[in-house]
């Protein structure tokens, strides 16, 4: 029955899509180096499948407007159906795309992976804004060309390209709760050679509960307890040529957190926090034709971070019970080329090392240093033919090894069909297997590591079909994305049966599917309205159901620009009931909720202005039982940007 709903709205879609096609000098395509984007007369459509990303891949571009109050990541993410961000067991964004689990997404820095370490975990909340053009999301199958560990898809944090001359950009905000940042870049461009330096200083208290929360015996209400942090970062990147073919590219980056507190469900006590946290990473990239027709880039990146978590037994933090110190080294190398054999035939292919070792200690199990290491290496091969002008048919494989002890090989391929007409209405059908090696923690921990894990495996199904569209004088652009996942040999802690044994066991699979759906419309040349939608279920057949994952999520937006220097935004969000487990691990309901948000952007001369409220109606959600979020929010915001050409 499913499989006959999918078949008439893709039916259905397409014929509307016919119906409405726009003109076809309407919507404009531009190639880049990060992306693809589709310009319907000065609005970017950000939601498609392209044979690079091969899945359904949306972009949200960062700038003024978008920051809003953000001070990390994580607070640029909360606006994405199908995407979901919640507090972990350590106070770490807790990241689910399509109900796949934070250790399954790969996340990535300009092409380049961060290290998720001993936890497998990249905390969203650490990585500041600063500097940020764009975030580049893959939620569906992934290619070949992205290697393993993609099981859940990709985020990839894209930096702004340095404009010519010098440019220099400050921003300061400021919200309810004396939540502030204060961050500066600078840069200064030229033919050959470019380069850019930031710095930045977050710090908060914590945040405001709605003051409809009932105060627990854990929580009193008014600002959320341990939820305060003090952040520095700064970072320097040099991009240039030499003999006008050779292109290198560095950058370098540090961020240290001096005190991070860990909030635990206002229905437990627990008093938890990171006393130190440093993370360091470089990347060194070379690019090099080779031919007309053959293109070279060579990576090598390291990443390393150290973070001291401390337990107390009480609220003043004055007696910590256990202190554990975890520090993470990654080294990697890549080579990858694209050849171009005619007009319609072009091969991707690559190869990758990556060593990462870990080692940990603290007063309680790890009294003297405990390490682990493992070696990941991987070939991979994608071609891709244009069989005409509309059709293009791409096939991807990777053959990998991962060692830990003794190497285990694994295949996993990925293919794709994409039909674009000359009115750019584009279909595409993909699929991919993909697989997630164990991270450090299920094979290395004394108390429940198992070094004899299988990988988890994924078969992705996706069709996705996008047009633009007309309606009087109206315009926009529709994109929808239907998919199935099916996912195996998933790995997670089991009771052994001596009945108090825990480890890492392989233990279960899950099947899920369901859509997306993205529309731009254009009502007025000074109006852009936008509206996302989600849906996913998990069949019968499946051993897990959905956790804090909203069978339907609505987000809807509208931007009107009254003046070239006045903006409003506004957005809202209708979040289905969510399912969860307590501290018990017994079935509790999250319910639903709907929230409202809006701000103004007011530019003059090289300032920009900012002022908002978030969570304008104070409503009191959850974002996992037993974690209330933010209650009502007041922020403002301060941009001066400067650029002086050559």
């Amino acid at each position: 029955m499913k499989y006959k709903v999918l078949g008439i709205v893709i039916i259905f879609v397409a014929g509307l899509s016919i119906l409405w096609t726009a003109e076809p000098d309407t919507l404009l395509v531009t190639e880049t180096q990060h992306r693809k984007v589709y310009d319907i007369e000065g609005v970017t459509i950000t939601a498609l499948a392209t044979t690079s990303t091969l899945g359904y891949s949306q972009i949200k571009e960062i700038g003024t407007e978008n920051l809003g109050s953000a001070v990390n990541v994580k607070d640029l993410l909360t606006d994405l159906p199908g995407l979901r961000i919640t507090t972990g067991g350590k106070g770490e964004t807790d990241l689910r795309i399509r109900n796949f689990l934070r250790k399954q997404v790969k996340i990535m820095h300009n092409g380049v992976p961060i290290s998720g370490g001993y936890f497998g975990n990249v905390d969203l909340n650490a990585l500041p804004v600063t500097d940020i053009e764009q975030i580049n999301i893959i939620k569906g199958p992934v290619s070949a060309l992205y290697g393993s560990n993609t099981l859940g898809g990709i985020i990839n944090i894209v930096t702004n390209e340095v404009p010519p001359g010098w440019s220099h950009i400050t921003r300061f905000s400021l919200d309810r709760s004396k939540t502030c940042s204060l961050s500066y870049t600078g840069s200064r461009g030229s033919r050959n050679n470019s380069f850019n330096y930031r710095l930045e200083r977050s710090f908060s208290s914590g945040y405001y509960l709605s003051e409809s929360f009932e105060p627990t015996y854990h929580e009193d209400g008014g600002i959320r307890e341990n939820t305060g942090f003090s952040r520095y970062s700064v970072g320097i990147g040099w991009n240039g040529y030499l003999a006008s073919i050779h292109n290198l590219n560095f950058q370098a980056g540090y961020n240290y957190l001096d005190n991070k507190d860990i909030p635990s469900s206002v229905y437990e006590a627990s008093f938890r926090r990171f006393t130190s946290w440093h993370s360091y990473n470089t990347s060194l990239r070379y690019s090099l034709p080779l031919r007309y027709n053959l293109l070279t880039e060579t990576k090598i990146y390291t990443d390393f971070f150290d973070n001291v978590y401390e337990e107390y037994l009480d609220s003043e933090l004055t007696n910590p019970d256990l202190i554990s110190d975890i520090r993470n080294t990654t080294i990697g190398f890549s080579t990858t080329s694209q050849w171009t054999l005619s007009d319609r035939l072009l091969t991707k292919q690559g190869y990758k090392y990556e060593y990462s070792h870990y080692k940990r200690k603290d007063n309680a199990y790890y009294s003297d240093w405990y390490s682990g290491a493992t070696i990941l290496q991987e070939i991979y091969f994608q071609p891709e033919y244009d069989l005409s002008d509309l059709f293009t048919l791409t096939i991807g494989g990777n053959l990998s090894s991962f060692d830990q002890d003794k190497p285990t090989y694994n295949f996993a391929g990925s293919s794709g069909i994409f039909l674009t007409f000359p009115s750019n209405m584009r279909f595409s059908l993909a699929y991919s297997s993909n697989i997630r090696y164990p991270i450090m923690r299920e094979l290395f921990s004394s108390s429940v590591g198992n070094t004899d894990l299988l990988p988890e495996k994924a078969n992705k199904f996706e069709i996705t079909g996008g047009s633009p569209f007309r309606l009087g004088s109206s315009y926009g652009y529709a994109h929808l994305a239907l998919f199935h996942n099916s996912v195996f040999d998933l790995i997670e802690i089991r009771m052994l049966s001596d009945g108090y044994s825990r480890r890492f066991e392989n233990i279960g699979n899950t099947y899920n599917y369901g859509t997306d759906l993205e529309m731009y419309f254009i009502p007025y040349p000074f109006w852009q309205s936008n509206i996302s939608y989600s849906f996913i279920v998990t069949d019968s057949r499946s051993d897990y159901d959905l956790l804090r994952i909203p069978r339907n999520n609505v987000i809807f937006s509208n931007r009107f620009k009254l003046s070239d220097n006045l903006t409003i935004r506004q957005s809202s969000e209708y979040c289905d009931v969510r399912d969860d487990l307590d501290n018990f691990n017994y079935p509790q309901k999250i319910p639903s909720y709907t929230i409202h948000n809006v701000n103004i952007l007011y530019r003059y001369s090289i300032a920009n202005i900012k002022i908002g409220v978030d969570n304008i109606f104070d409503t009191l959600y959850y974002e996992k039982y037993g974690f209330p979020s933010k209650g009502r929010n007041y922020y403002i915001s301060l941009e001066l940007k400067t650029n002086k050409s050559r």
